[in-house]
């Protein structure tokens, strides 16, 4: 792995936590899941919210740029996730953090599914915890 490559997952780490942190302050029960690049059909944050019925799963992205793309694939794993928590409430959301911005939500509720979704660090967020 190059070194660029290995900046970039301790990055990525780094931001599924702070997306794990930032959920708790919000009431939710949040869980990193480290299997990035494995295969399994696991996103790569998920939180529940027990009272509300509600479950999300993240595919959560990191950027110093003014756009990330995110393919149809990862999100379909998500929503692959959510199908065996049909009792709760499934929200698929694609979580970016733009390092000199902050957060930005987009919450996946249209279909057929996109290829590749592309969010924008001036989007507004259409997701909120």
């Amino acid at each position: 792995m190059t070194h660029q490559a290995v900046k970039n997952r301790r990055r990525g780490f780094a931001t599924e936590r702070k997306l794990v942190k930032m959920l708790e302050t919000k009431g939710w029960r949040a869980f990193r899941v480290p299997t990035s690049g494995t295969g399994y059909s696991l996103p790569d944050v998920f939180a529940v919210k027990n009272k509300e019925k509600r479950i999300a799963a993240f595919e959560v992205k990191s950027t110093v740029e003014d756009h990330i793309s995110v393919d149809g694939f990862q999100i379909r794993k998500l929503l692959s996730f959510l199908d065996a928590f049909r009792l709760y409430r499934g929200e698929a959301v694609i979580a970016v953090w733009f390092i000199n911005n902050g957060w930005v939500f987009r919450a996946i509720n249209e279909f057929p599914l996109q290829e590749r979704y592309v969010v924008y660090v001036h989007d507004s967020s259409d997701w909120s915890p």
